[in-house]
């Protein structure tokens, strides 16, 4: 929810969370451009691909936009954003059945607002980074688990205006699945790591 420490500081109506494509074999690269009202515009890059064991996907995007003015009696300006998103996934098959991945996410976010103060404006800098080490194991058809470690570190501050905090989450997880004639058991145990300085 929009209140979880968790996901850093209100985190606005709630979170979406984000599993990158493996990449599959050959070399695939991909470019996006798009252009919007207000004078947005977005770049996206991409490439991705697999050689023998190993398959990886990098990405990359870039947005800004003008913005529109939000107070137009008391501040009169447009008031716009930046930001910048960089995606990128590794993955190692080690054995039949037998997998270890990496992954980093990363995204810089800077966007103007009106401040209280008529004609006064502030900027909001929010960053976020994440960074998983996996490894999933398939034993037999009936058995596989999965061990991970994920780390995220999002620093929100404002300025002029003096406000910062920041979410440090770390979270380790052993998860085993039994499937047995169209069933399916899971069992798992996870621990998580929570620090907020604000």
């Amino acid at each position: 929810g929009p209140a979880a420490a968790v996901y850093g500081s209100d985190a606005m109506a709630g979170v979406v969370q984000i599993f990158t494509r493996e990449g599959e074999l050959g070399l695939k690269p991909s470019l996006e451009l798009g252009l919007g009202s207000h004078g947005t515009a977005r770049v996206d890059a991409a490439l991705s691909g697999a050689q023998g064991a190993v398959d990886y996907a990098l990405g990359i995007t870039r947005e800004t936009s003008e913005g529109f003015n939000a107070k137009p009696a008391d501040n009169p300006d447009a008031d716009g954003y930046r930001s910048t998103a960089v995606s990128a996934r590794l993955g190692w098959k080690v054995a039949p059945g037998h997998k270890i991945e990496a992954s980093y996410l990363a995204n810089d976010l800077k966007s103007q607002y009106d401040a209280f103060a008529p004609g006064n404006d502030d900027w909001s800098l929010h960053d976020l980074k994440t960074l998983g080490l996996g490894w999933q194991a398939r034993w037999s058809d009936r058995y596989s688990t999965r061990v991970s470690v994920t780390e995220s570190q999002d620093r929100y501050e404002t300025t002029p205006s003096p406000y910062r905090t920041e979410t440090t989450v770390r979270s380790y997880l052993w998860q085993n699945e039994w499937r047995q004639d169209g069933h399916l058991v899971t069992a798992a145990l996870e621990r998580r790591e929570d620090a907020l300085d604000n």
